[in-house]
């Protein structure tokens, strides 16, 4: 051992630096793919985990993740032209419903009624305002001036503020506040508000 035991251990460390260096190098496609798996989120459920250069052992694996993705993507979707179809179609009893309730007496129950009416009917605007805003591309060279959609969000909430003797108003603060995305979801996101 005191003769040549001082071969081996120089052996010994290169040997284990080597696997280190070889298991780190067949590991990076795995790595890579864990990365794009911590990366998928509700609205990149199109994506997929990438099969080149994985081991055998491992692509098995891939491949039924991918199989998962793609099976959540179609209920995904599935689950938006739902919500889709169901706002759709309850606007229209929602509507009947409100004609008629306007046509009755009013007294505090009727009020009651009412209220809640109106509150369906906001339930139903959301869920298309949802299904609508699914469906827009994701543009991100969009950018939206905050207080131009404050104005049209009060033009058009104006009518029903007058109607329950409320007021809106738009205080300015003189920086134009400009965020990314499609003014179509700003202007539903803040009539929501």
């Amino acid at each position: 051992i005191k003769d040549i035991g001082w071969i081996w251990i120089p052996f010994v460390v290169g040997l284990i630096a080597i696997n280190l260096l070889v298991t780190r190098i067949g590991l990076r496609p795995l790595r890579v793919a864990a990365s794009q798996a911590e990366s998928i989120g509700p609205n990149d459920v199109s994506m997929r985990l990438p099969e080149d250069g994985l081991p055998r052992e491992v692509l098995a694996l891939v491949n039924a993740v991918n199989r998962g993705l793609e099976r959540l993507e179609v209920a995904f979707e599935a689950q938006q032209r739902f919500i889709a179809d169901a706002a759709h179609e309850l606007r229209t009893p929602v509507a009947v419903l409100k004609a008629h309730a306007s046509v009755l007496s009013d007294n505090d129950e009727m009020a009651s009624f009412k209220e809640e009416i109106d509150g369906l009917e906001r339930l139903v605007n959301q869920l298309l305002d949802s299904a609508r805003l699914e469906s827009l591309p994701d543009n991100a060279d969009e950018t939206v001036d905050l207080d131009d959609v404050a104005q049209s969000v009060a033009e058009q909430l104006g009518p029903f503020a007058i109607h329950a003797r409320r007021s809106i108003e738009i205080i300015r603060t003189g920086d134009n506040t400009v965020i990314p995305g499609p003014r179509f979801a700003a202007l539903c996101a803040l009539r929501n508000l």
